[in-house]
């Protein structure tokens, strides 16, 4: 069974991660399996793979002033292949993620937003790219989570 790892920090509060979480799993097209105020469970069948099934836990904490969140990705079955699509599955979760936290800040920022900020939608595009470069190789997941970090103004 290939396996993969990683974990995420956000400033917002874990109930509103927990939210782009949900939002993520529909976005990506998975069905959760099991949902509670800390952890979510889901799936998303592969049927290329003989019935296969790639599995996601989010499991989300308070550490200090930084929510974290722990996302553990399973796929039946080794070999480079698996391991692509497991990464390549998880890596559009992160993004969508990543997404909705950014679209729930922007729509519940109070009084008006910094005129150095770029506006929601710039952002989320500009993710999207980066995490794009990343699957392809072309930029590093340190690189990524540095200008990802750099875009959300963390």
């Amino acid at each position: 069974m290939s396996r993969f790892e990683q974990s995420i920090e956000f400033n917002e509060l874990p109930e509103e991660v927990m939210w782009g979480a949900r939002q993520a799993t529909q976005a990506v097209g998975w069905g959760m399996v099991d949902v509670s105020p800390s952890t979510l469970h889901a799936k998303k069948p592969l049927p290329p793979l003989g019935g296969a099934s790639t599995e996601i836990r989010v499991n989300v904490t308070r550490q200090g002033d930084k929510t974290v969140v722990r996302i553990s990705g399973s796929l039946f079955g080794f070999g480079p292949y698996v391991d692509k699509l497991l990464r390549a599955d998880l890596g559009s979760f992160v993004n969508a993620l990543t997404m909705a936290v950014v679209e729930h800040r922007e729509n519940n920022r109070e009084g008006d937003p910094s005129p150095s900020a770029a506006p929601a939608a710039e952002v989320v595009e500009r993710i999207i790219e980066l995490g794009s470069l990343m699957e392809q190789g072309l930029i590093t997941r340190s690189e990524f989570e540095e200008l990802k970090k750099a875009l959300l103004g963390d």
